[in-house]
């Protein structure tokens, strides 16, 4: 009987292990690898007008930079991989985008 509980509860450990493997269905990216090839204000402007979410900004671009919050007015920073100096900021207000702020593009 001890053999038999002890085979179920290791069955049942391996069986929970198996879906902490990485899974496609994640689909937020991290900030490292976030993808920035090719930035420019025109495709910035197309991927993310005004009244696209948050939650829409961070499921193709990762989680913010840097994030700081003043006057009911969000600020989420992008910076574009490790070597380049392009910045954009994301100005949310109620959780959409309401502008783009771009510097060095």
């Amino acid at each position: 009987m001890k053999r038999i509980a002890v085979t179920v509860l290791a069955t049942l450990c391996l069986a929970g292990l198996a879906g902490c493997g990485s899974s496609k269905s994640h689909s937020v990216k991290s900030y490292s690898s976030m993808y920035v090839d090719g930035w420019t204000k025109e495709t910035m402007d197309r991927r993310y007008p005004n009244g696209t979410t948050q939650r829409q900004v961070v499921g193709r671009l990762g989680y913010p930079y840097q994030a700081t919050t003043t006057g009911g007015v969000e600020r989420w920073d992008y910076v574009g991989g490790k070597a380049s100096t392009q910045k954009v900021s994301f100005l949310f207000r109620d959780s959409k985008v309401i502008d783009k702020a771009y510097e060095n593009f």
